[in-house]
């Protein structure tokens, strides 16, 4: 039986604030000729290529870059059509196996010979896949300094009697299961990175270095992330709740601040989340979707929602339409806040090494800041879906102990 998987994107009602994500309806970039049709670019950047044997973990070794293009502009296609307006498009996929720094030089000489297709382009949509996410962050980066990607040209609407200058061609990022943290903490010492030749291990070994904010690769990271996003690139992080590879505080980049991020989270039927667990997961989002807090909720409780190795939680999203609307939606209807006066990183990071007292605490802190922003009756909802939570595994047996405080109604 065909599943339908369903993309959560919440939408709850909460105060606004500049860090809200503010819609603006039947919004599409002004062009010089209104004649013409909007010109979108979209480039497709993969993740990491395992070898053969590992295929089944981490997912396809080629041809996922053209996939991401191909699903992306289906959907950029079918977004336009629905408000009646001509959209013509351009499609590039990015491949190149490698470490970050290797993958990034290598792309930015590539897009150095497509200079007057990003110039003529309205919108640029980056689509990218797990590793490919910090090297798509890095690549505009790089474009942007070199000059081979400009932001600052004025579109003119010649729909009145004077040409009215209005806003700049927009460019955003769709973040599909991003090792922005790393992947899943302490897989590093696991046996099936045995599978690996020595070449190959070198660029998966890299990526635990992101899961330590003070080293040279993490902190470049985060210098390009706040560089775009202040020069008003828009990134849509998206992680799939059983993803058995990158934990979900790492695709959702849970301790970053900005108001030109987005966040969705892709689940089906199948996952074997508790309604409990999935709605405070639901509300930590919208919280952090609001510039708010989630108390570190999902940091915590991403160790217990990992699926098992021989999944495909980690590929599964990347194959959904709807993950890529969600990405055009949040491009699209969506103010661009430039030079944000607060800073993108939390000062709060720790460790992300687990720690089972934590968890009762930010559980605690999650329910207080429910109340305070999303109001009573989504705490209600909770205590009634914690009640009804009858746990069949021992995971959740456990969980379940952990959360117990929730009877106390704090």
């Amino acid at each position: 039986m065909t599943v339908r998987p369903e993309l959560s994107f919440p939408a709850k009602a909460l105060r606004r604030n500049l860090i809200s994500l503010q819609p603006i309806e039947n919004f599409v970039p002004v062009t010089c000729d209104t004649k013409r049709p909007i010109k979108c670019l979209i480039i497709g950047v993969h993740g990491y290529f395992p070898n053969k044997a590992v295929d089944i973990i981490l997912g396809e070794r080629t041809g996922t870059s053209q996939r991401f293009v191909s699903q992306a502009e289906s959907a950029v296609q079918l977004y336009f059509k629905e408000l009646g307006v001509a959209v013509d498009t351009t499609t590039l996929a990015l491949e190149k196996e490698g470490t970050v720094a290797k993958r990034v030089e290598f792309f930015v000489d590539v897009l150095g010979e497509y200079r007057e297709t990003l110039a003529e382009a309205d919108f640029i949509y980056f689509v990218s896949h797990s590793q490919g996410v910090p090297v798509t962050v890095n690549l505009i980066g790089h474009l942007l300094i070199k000059g081979i990607l400009q932001l600052d040209i004025d579109r003119v609407s010649h729909m009145s009697d004077k040409p009215i200058y209005t806003q700049e061609k927009i460019v955003s990022v769709l973040g599909m299961a991003g090792v922005n943290y790393g992947p899943l903490y302490g897989a590093d010492k696991n046996i099936w990175l045995r599978l690996f030749s020595v070449v190959e291990r070198k660029s998966l070994m890299e990526l635990f270095e992101f899961q330590n904010p003070a080293t040279k690769l993490s902190m470049d990271y985060m210098e390009k992330v706040q560089y775009i996003l202040d020069a008003g690139v828009k990134i849509t992080f998206v992680g799939s709740v059983n993803d058995q590879v990158v934990p979900l505080y790492s695709s959702l980049a849970s301790f970053l601040r900005h108001p030109n991020i987005q966040r969705g989270i892709f689940y089906t039927s199948q996952c074997d989340v508790p309604p409990f667990i999935m709605e405070c997961i639901l509300d930590s989002i919208t919280l952090l979707n609001s510039g708010k807090k989630d108390q570190g909720f999902i940091k915590e409780i991403s160790p217990y929602l990992h699926g098992p190795l021989t999944g495909n939680g980690h590929s599964d999203l990347y194959f959904q339409s709807e993950v890529y609307t969600y990405g055009i939606k949040h491009a699209l209807n969506s103010q661009s806040i430039k030079h944000c006066p607060s800073p993108i990183i939390r000062s709060d990071i720790v460790s992300l090494k687990v720690n089972p007292y934590n968890l009762p605490w930010t559980m605690r802190g999650l329910l207080n800041e429910i109340e305070k922003e999303l109001g009573k009756e989504e705490v209600k909802k909770l205590y009634k879906l914690y009640d009804e939570w009858a746990p069949n595994t021992p995971l959740h047996q456990s969980l379940r102990i952990k959360l117990s405080g929730v009877t106390s109604k704090f």
